[in-house]
């Protein structure tokens, strides 16, 4: 039989980039921590805006702006395992300080999911129950 390893599993974020983004998203009270994939990320009315993957930070957007910001230096489609998720995109800076010139792309993120969740809330609110 084959022994087991009892290492921890690898970290798949750097800690350091969530810090920065943390730091960026400080005075957005309605960006709440929250995990996705089992990764650190952030919610707005309870619904994934960005999440920590690798060695940068995905962000969901509408579709056209996931497409032009692909265009920017060091931001590309994100494909978590291997799976395109057109909405989002991957940012990976080596400077830290380059995330703060990212700032409009999580603007538009959190504006974009609370659009999101608002629709998806009053989709619920608006259904009725059979008896």
């Amino acid at each position: 039989m084959a022994a087991m390893s009892l290492a921890a599993p690898k970290q798949k974020y750097r800690d350091d980039v969530l810090a920065a983004v943390s730091a960026l998203l400080d005075g957005r009270p309605e960006a709440t921590p929250r995990k996705m994939f089992g990764h650190p990320g952030f919610a707005v009315g309870g619904k994934m805006f960005a999440c920590l993957y690798d060695e940068g930070v995905a962000v969901k957007l509408p579709e056209a702006t996931a497409q032009a910001a692909i265009t920017r230096p060091e931001i590309e489609a994100f494909r978590p395992y291997g799976k395109s998720m057109r909405e989002w995109v991957l940012i990976a800076h080596e400077d830290l300080g380059a995330y703060a010139g990212d700032v409009d792309l999580f603007e538009a993120a959190i504006e974009y999911v609370a659009g999101v969740a608002s629709q998806s809330a009053a989709a619920k609110g608006g259904r009725r129950r059979k008896a």
